[in-house]
């Protein structure tokens, strides 16, 4: 199969790891993979600015301030707290523009991502604003993914996979186009 029937998401955060984000973000787009990852609105700005249309997932936080450009250059951010749900429906309404969102679980990565229960109470604040955010995604990032059977990601996957059924038996309908999946 080649890239175009998956949806990867390629992370050019940090100038791709020194290999160059804008050159990167490039060659991805011409694969067809599906979308980029970076850590901050500044590196997202940088690619639609240098004529990236794929979608781009900022990864990391963001700032209050930072919402008007996230929307302006159609970034898709990560949501990990209330507080930022709210901020992004509140500069949604001002606005009048809908944001795309990805929520982030906290499996046991310890860094970021909220707890599957405030996970749950978040995506219900989310949901219930669905004429300003949709929400596309939803993820965790494991910890140890590069060890084998690592009893750690063998437990954050289990976790994770008990968060989207029990999620999405809630929220059939508003879910069915959601895409989960785990960050490494």
């Amino acid at each position: 199969q080649t890239l175009k029937s998956k949806k990867l998401c390629l992370p050019v955060k940090a100038n791709a790891y020194g290999h160059g984000s804008i050159e990167m973000a490039k060659v991805a787009q011409e694969e067809g993979v599906f979308s980029l990852g970076v850590s901050c609105a500044h590196e997202g700005i940088e690619l639609r600015e240098a004529g990236i249309k794929k979608t781009i997932l900022i990864f990391g936080a963001f700032q209050q301030n930072q919402l008007p450009s996230i929307l302006e250059y159609d970034l898709q951010c990560t949501i990990c707290s209330f507080e930022k749900a709210e901020l992004v429906v509140k500069e949604c309404l001002k606005q009048q523009k809908k944001a795309r969102v990805h929520l982030e679980v906290e499996t046991g990565m310890q860094r970021t991502g909220a707890r599957p229960e405030t996970a749950e109470k978040i995506l219900s604040f989310l949901l219930q604003h669905s004429e300003h955010v949709e929400v596309v995604g939803i993820y965790s990032h494991l910890a140890n993914a590069d060890v084998p059977k690592h009893e750690g990601t063998l437990w954050q996957i289990q976790t994770f996979k008990n968060f989207r059924q029990k999620v999405l038996q809630h929220y059939p309908e508003q879910l069915q186009s959601c895409d989960f999946h785990l960050a490494n």
